[in-house]
């Protein structure tokens, strides 16, 4: 991208790299430009004020998106020299909440997208005072490489939606298994492979099975919950104890981990015709997944 001042270039920006960092509150993404200030003999310009926004595109979507001004690490200026070129290097951030994250990550739809910075700034020169407006670097590919490392330097796959914290891949092989294949779902979540990230919750959700030990109270679960319904006049004539309503919580929890666990076998066996898992399937399958072997592991430890 050049600047130019009274239709002659005085510099040139390039986006070099981007990358992630880890705030409190905040997951904070950096630009990094390289600038080489050209040389104008016996003539002086500066350039001072000089701001940022950043835009994003997406795969699916090519609507330019405004995602929030920049802040420079230190007062950005350019001045040129009369004898040489000279070149510098400056870091440019915008902070973002979860919020602003999961709505670039539902906009991304696990493919690629192009970020871009417009730039504004005053120049001081020969001619005077004038506004140098809507310089437009160019756009910067995100591709899914690139950006996965992003994300993972934010620290942003370190806790899924609702603030569920992922579990820590410690303690047997079972419940470190468990963990592990959630941390996987996440890393399809993010990938696209919406399907896979569902089989990957499966799999975490049979570790966690093994690490309990605890199938045939699972399927006692199940059936109590099954045996009577609202219309099983028999059934419900004799209410001895063995209905819905008189399950304990942790039946009722065993049973939740069990519909959770047959939501994911959608991706184990043949889906409807024409319906392939979409990101907010899998998020919601992630999440309660994640909250469901949070929750065995800390009453079981």
């Amino acid at each position: 991208m050049d600047i130019a001042y009274n239709s002659r270039n005085i510099a040139e920006i390039k986006l070099e790299r981007i990358r992630g960092e880890r705030r409190i509150g905040a997951y904070r993404l950096w630009f990094h430009l390289d600038v080489t200030v050209r040389n104008w003999p016996k003539t002086e310009v500066l350039v001072t004020e000089i701001c940022a926004d950043v835009h994003a595109r997406f795969h699916n979507n090519r609507n330019d998106y405004l995602v929030a001004p920049a802040t420079p690490e230190r007062p950005m200026f350019l001045r040129t020299l009369d004898d040489t070129s000279h070149k510098s290097n400056f870091g440019l951030y915008v902070d973002l909440d979860r919020v602003c994250l999961e709505e670039i990550e539902s906009l991304r739809d696990g493919n690629d997208f192009w970020l871009r910075l417009h730039f504004k700034g005053i120049a001081n020169g020969p001619n005077g005072r004038l506004p140098l407006d809507a310089w437009l670097a160019p756009e910067f590919d995100a591709n899914q490489s690139v950006w996965l490392k992003v994300l993972a330097e934010m620290g942003y796959q370190r806790s899924m939606l609702f603030e569920i914290v992922i579990p820590n891949p410690d303690g047997s092989d079972e419940l470190s298994r468990s963990t592990l294949y959630l941390i996987q779902a996440q890393e399809d979540l993010v990938r696209g492979r919406y399907e896979d990230a569902i089989s990957d919750c499966r799999k975490a959700l049979e570790s966690l099975a093994g690490a309990m030990r605890d199938q045939s109270e699972l399927e006692k679960s199940i059936k109590r919950y099954c045996r009577i319904n609202e219309s099983d006049q028999v059934a419900n004539s004799l209410d001895n104890g063995d209905s819905r309503r008189s399950m304990t919580m942790e039946e009722r929890f065993l049973f939740l981990r069990a519909a959770i666990q047959h939501i994911t076998n959608l991706a184990h066996h043949a889906s409807e015709p024409g319906r392939l898992p979409q990101r907010a399937d899998a998020k919601c399958i992630i999440a309660a997944t994640a909250a469901v072997i949070s929750r065995f592991r800390t009453i079981n430890l």
